[in-house]
Formats: structure tokens, sequence, C-alpha cells
């Protein structure tokens, strides 16, 4: 449409919203996580588990950080970020 009929795109519009549920969430489930108590949504859900604590949490929440494993046979490096595990 833009090319044919010169209707440009929509502007983009930014995550805020979502960046902002998205580090409250991670914040609750933090302070869950430094307490070893489950979450009160896993609680109402009948997940019977706690955050999992672990020293690399934040680097593995970064992005183009995260979680990586190299396949050394194929030399195929898989990586991603978590929000919580």
């Amino acid at each position: 449409m833009d090319r044919k009929l010169g209707i440009g795109q929509p502007p983009g519009f930014p995550f805020t919203l979502n960046s902002a549920v998205d580090a409250l969430l991670k914040k609750e489930f933090d302070v869950c996580r430094a307490k070893e108590k489950a979450h009160p949504l896993m609680e109402a859900y009948k997940i019977k588990a706690v955050p999992f604590q672990y020293e690399k949490m934040d680097e593995w929440r970064e992005n183009f950080v995260g979680v990586q494993y190299l396949h050394e046979p194929t030399n195929l490096l898989v990586f991603g970020a978590v929000d919580d595990i």
C-alpha cells in the first residue's frame, strides 16, 4: 500500500506499558524468590513451586546474553533471554 497508493505505515508505538508490567512482575517474583515463597498467582493456579533462585538470573534476563548453549558438533550457538524460571 505504501509503494502503490502512497499510504505510509502507521508509526510504531513504544512498549511502555509492556515494559512496566514486565519490570513490576519481575520485581514481585524476585521478592518471592528471596523469601523462597510461591507468588500469589502461582498459589491461585495451584502451582506447587517457588521461583528458581540462581546467581546468574539477572544475566539470563539480559537480551543478547541470556542463557547460551553451544552445540559443538555443529558449532551452533542457541541462546535466549528468560523472564523467570
